[in-house]
This record gives structure tokens, sequence and C-alpha cells, in this order.
């Protein structure tokens, strides 16, 4: 799950692949950047994300952790 997240973000945000610790606005992700992250993602493991999940789990580990609870 985290791979999957890793590379979504170096796509969108234009940056290397970040380490697992990594903020999203951090790396310079705006609020568009992280509609269209959630969207993505949401349709890809058929989940219902907001633009909240991205605040409420900022990093890149947190995220994917919360994706893969979700989806067990």
């Amino acid at each position: 799950m985290q791979d999957e997240v890793r590379a979504l973000w170096a796509v969108l945000l234009k940056v290397a692949p970040p380490p697992p610790h990594a903020g999203f606005f951090e790396l310079g992700g705006n609020v568009l950047a992280a509609h269209l992250m959630l969207r993505r993602l949401s349709r890809t493991y058929g989940i219902d994300l907001r633009l909240r999940q991205i605040y409420e789990t900022p990093t890149l580990e947190a995220l994917a952790g919360a994706i893969a609870r979700r989806i067990a």
C-alpha cells in the first residue's frame, strides 16, 4: 500500500519517491493536488476518501496505513 501511495505522491508532487515520514504539504502539495490524489486513490481502492483525510493523516506512512485499514 505504501509503495502505491509513494509512487502517486512522486508523480503528483514531481519529487523523488518520498520517505514514509514525509508530509504531503511539506513536499509542496496543495489542496488541488490533495484532491486529485485522494480521488485517484478512492477510485483505485473503491473507498471514499475526503479532503479532510490528508489533514488527519498528512504523512505518507499515516495515509497508507489509514487506507489499508479501510480496505481490510
